[in-house]
Formats: C-alpha cells, sequence, structure tokens
C-alpha cells in the first residue's frame, strides 16, 4: 500500500530521473569535449581501445616516465580523443582484464559508447533493487530513489564502474545469502575484487558468516578471488599486471598526497584524508598511520558485527546487517576513495527501508534507520556545497558524521549478548 507521502517522493524521484537521463544524453552526444573528459572516456574507453588493438604495452606508465604527460597511455588517449583538452591527463588505475571486459564498448564511437555504459548501470541499478527489495513495488521505489542520492548521479554521469563492481555484487551477495546458497554468494561479493576498495565489504561479510561456522561464504570469495587473479595473469600476461601494481603503488604514495594536485575535495575516505595532509618527508609514516587505523577499524567493526549477527537466526537478517554495516565501514577503513564510490550506500538504504521487513530485528531497524536517513540527506547534499566550496577541509563534513555513525554501531554490536534469541 502506497501512502500519499511515499507516492510524492516517488513522483519527486521520477521527475529527477527522467532530467538526469535526458542530461546524460544530451553531455554524451551534443557536448563532446565534455563526455571525453569524463572517467568512462578517459579510463575505459582508452584502454579497452589499446588492448583490443594490441597496445596493452601501452596502457600502465614506465619506470621512466616522469610526468603523466609522458606516459604512452597520456598521448595514445589524446590521440584517440581529438576533443581531450590538452590540460586533462589519463591514466588508468585498474588490472587488465577490466579494460578487456569493457572492449564492447569500445567499438562504439566515444560518446555512444559513454551512453551505452551510462545505461548497463542503470540496468545494474535496476537489477540490483530487484534483488534486494522484497516486492516489485519496493523495486522501482528503490530504484527511482536512487536518483535522489547524490552519489549515485554522480558514478553514472561519469561513467566509473561503482554500479557494476560496487552495488550489484553487493545485492547479488544480499540475494543468495537470503536463498541459502552460502557459496554463490562469496562468489558474487568477490567481482567487487575487480575494484579492490569496494572488496572490503563483501570481506566483512564473509568474515562475519564465518564467525556464524558457515565457512563456505568465505570459500567463495576466495575461490573467486582467485579465478579473477588467474584470467588476468593468463589472458593477458604477468607484465601488464605489474604495471597495474606500479600503478597502485603511485596512487598510495604520489597521488594521494597534497603534492600531486589530486582533487582532494573530492576524498571519501579517512585514510585517503590522513594521507593527503600529510608533509611530503612524512607520506611514508603517513601511510602506516593510515593502514593502522583502517585494520583496527576494520577489527573492531568486525567483533561488533559478529555479535550483532549471533543473535540473528534467519540467513537473510545477517547479511542485511552484515552488508549496510560493510557500507559504513568502507569510507572510514578504504585506504582510496572518490565521492561517487559512496554510490554503494545505495545498497544499504535498499537494505533498510525496501527488504523483507522480517528480514532484520526490529531493534536493528529502529537503531539504524534515522541515522542512515540523516546521512543520506548529508550525502546528497555534499556534491551542492562543493560547486560554491572547494576546501581541503571540505570530507570532513560527510566522513565525520560517516565516522560517528560506524562508532554508534560498534557500540551497539560491544552490548550485544552472543546469544541466539
Amino acid at each position: 500500500m502506497v501512502t500519499n507521502k511515499q507516492y510524492f517522493i516517488n513522483l519527486i524521484a521520477m521527475a529527477v530521473c527522467v532530467f538526469f537521463c535526458l542530461i546524460f544524453a544530451i553531455t554524451d552526444l551534443a557536448m563532446p569535449q565534455i563526455a571525453q573528459c569524463s572517467d568512462y572516456i578517459c579510463s575505459f574507453y582508452v584502454s579497452s581501445k589499446l588492448i583490443a588493438t594490441g597496445r596493452i604495452a601501452e596502457v600502465y606508465p614506465l619506470a621512466a616516465d616522469k610526468t603523466l604527460a609522458e606516459t604512452a597511455y597520456n598521448k595514445a588517449a589524446h590521440q584517440i580523443l581529438p576533443r581531450l583538452p590538452d590540460n586533462i591527463g589519463a591514466l588508468y588505475f585498474y588490472p587488465p582484464i577490466v579494460a578487456g571486459l569493457l572492449i564492447p564498448f569500445s567499438l562504439l564511437p566515444p560518446s555512444f559508447a559513454l551512453l551505452a555504459f551510462q545505461i548497463a548501470s542503470l540496468l545494474a541499478l535496476a537489477k540490483s533493487a530487484g534483488y534486494i527489495c522484497s516486492s516489485n513495488l519496493l523495486a522501482r521505489q528503490g530504484f527511482l530513489q536512487a536518483f535522489l542520492f547524490s552519489p549515485a548521479i554522480i558514478v553514472v554521469w561519469i561513467g566509473q564502474l561503482d554500479i557494476l563492481l560496487g552495488v550489484l555484487p553487493y545485492a547479488l551477495m544480499y540475494f543468495f545469502l537470503a536463498r541459502s546458497q552460502p557459496t554463490r554468494a562469496g562468489f558474487a561479493g568477490s567481482l567487487a575484487i575487480f575494484k579492490a576498495q569496494l572488496a572490503i565489504g563483501p570481506f566483512l561479510v564473509a568474515l562475519l558468516f564465518l564467525s556464524r561456522k558457515q565457512w563456505r561464504v568465505l570459500g567463495g570469495f576466495c575461490a573467486g578471488g582467485i579465478i579473477i587473479v588467474a584470467l588476468d595473469l593468463l589472458l593477458f600476461g604477468l607484465e601488464p599486471s605489474k604495471g597495474w601494481l606500479a600503478v597502485l603503488h603511485l596512487m598510495d604514495t604520489d597521488f594521494g598526497s597534497r603534492s600531486s594536485g589530486a582533487a582532494s575535495h573530492l576524498a571519501a575516505s579517512i585514510p585517503h584524508f590522513i594521507r593527503f595532509f600529510a608533509p611530503h618527508s612524512m607520506i611514508s609514516s603517513a601511510r602506516l598511520l593510515s593502514y593502522g587505523f583502517s585494520a583496527a577499524t576494520f577489527l573492531l567493526t568486525l567483533i561488533a558485527a559478529a555479535k550483532i549477527v549471533s543473535t540473528e537466526r534467519n540467513d537473510a537478517a545477517a547479511a542485511a546487517i552484515g552488508l549496510t554495516t560493510a557500507c559504513f565501514l568502507l569510507p572510514v577503513c578504504a585506504p582510496y576513495l572518490f565521492l561517487y564510490s559512496l554510490s554503494v550506500f545505495v545498497v544499504a538504504g535498499m537494505l533498510i527501508f525496501g527488504g523483507s521487513t522480517d528480514a532484520c530485528a526490529e531493534e536493528w531497524r529502529a537503531f539504524i534507520r534515522p541515522r542512515a536517513m540523516i546521512l543520506w540527506v548529508v550525502l546528497s547534499v555534499y556534491p551542492f556545497f562543493l560547486v560554491f566550496a572547494r576546501s581541503e577541509f571540505m570530507p570532513l563534513f560527510i566522513l565525520f558524521p560517516i565516522f560517528i555513525v560506524l562508532a554508534e554501531i560498534i557500540r551497539f554490536g560491544l552490548s550485544k549478548k552472543n546469544k541466539p534469541s
């Protein structure tokens, strides 16, 4: 039964959905200079083109490259994309297999490829809503209301991977756990390894189910990870994988520091924020501090969440609690995260507001719902503030409330008793 309030929200969400779908199409097809600056075109389209034409050696920078402009990849990007401004540098941060999987999109002209990728992301979002929500009506509402969450709009607009490799694997993991298929759930969660920082969530859930003496989730997750690595090495060889590891090292050292000129106002994780403000001479110490903070936070969250799910006999409830907690953990724990990756909070929203009413204990729902609603509003309005102010300290406006909610979840979990109800 849809109330007048829900109907009004759905109407607004539908209008926003139609508006932004038109914006996507207009910017993609009528503004190619803007489209070619998008993450998808600069990173995935160019890398897929290079791999498809046998130029995989140009995908990753060489040790001799001193600047981004000198890399073969950046030069190739400006050759493939004639409308890409000279002051825009292109770099590919992902394993070769990701670009390989996206080769079909690269067969299209750049603007049409971006539009096709955005459509694929929207279809994945709709499918995710269907996997999580307990009815078709709630699934439609979940899909439309995702357009009221700014990070979800941004990630589709710029053509990033977080819907396909974050939201969809999280939703699939819940779907299989709710149907008592733990091995498939672990394998589905392992798909987030394609974008490594997002794999923190499924890994946490796998460990939570291990604490419930259900090892097959972790087994499926590890098996999926091994298969992904093996396929990457088998299809593309060792050298490109070494190049990817070198790029990860570059991200962890230079690109995450203030001297790199990276967009600090888009940082969306506490470890990323810590490293950014460290003086260049202390970047190694800041990395160790951020890693220590991440490990301690992950361990404490795992202990607390394990106590919460120990009171749930239902696997669907344990999965919902685990994945929701994982979404709140990600910005506090991930070593490197940008604002658009917070689109995974769509999963938490669907689980809290669109999942089965008997999937989670009422105590947990009563605890998490008001906090989730406040965070949803904060994260949704934050990008609009960035239009007017881009201070280096702006990420604190989202990281501080996320940290407070995670601390509340930890307190809630540690206060629970390890006895099934």
